[in-house]
């Protein structure tokens, strides 16, 4: 087990160990993870990082009626044009423009439901107008 920690390992094969991609490994290496001259990777040294690494996130609290808006877009995974889409949508924003979780949770699925809603209306205005339109066409050739 002791040569194995030690040993070094590519960036792909670091990747694969961790479970993450390698432009990830290009991020926490510009965070501050250990890297060889030579590029490669000693398991040691990236263990003992990660622990750390992890540890100080733990460390910063997250206030989650004051979130920003590269929190909220880590949180949910969306992109920044997605949450300022949202904002246009009603999205609930604090005065100090930072956004409250709580109220989030309660507006996504109500957002949702109105999305849904209104492109199935859509769809099946279109389906009736098809549906309209065929009949038209059929009907007065068969008379």
């Amino acid at each position: 087990m002791k040569l194995i920690i030690y040993s070094n390992v590519t960036k792909s094969d670091l990747s694969a160990l961790l479970g993450c991609s390698p432009k990830r490994i290009e991020e926490l290496k510009k965070a501050g993870l250990p890297c060889e001259p030579n590029g490669h990777f000693v398991l040691s040294k990236v263990l003992r990082w990660r622990e750390q690494f992890h540890a100080g996130q733990l460390k910063q609290k997250i206030l989650l009626s004051k979130l920003r808006q590269k929190e909220l877009i880590e949180l949910t995974g969306k992109s920044r044009q997605t949450i300022f889409k949202w904002c246009k949508k009603g999205l609930p924003q604090n005065k100090d423009g930072t956004f409250d979780l709580s109220k989030i949770f309660h507006w996504l699925p109500e957002y949702y439901d109105r999305v849904y809603k209104q492109k199935h209306q859509r769809i099946a205005r279109k389906m009736g107008e098809v549906i309209k339109d065929f009949m038209q066409r059929n009907c007065e050739s068969i008379l």
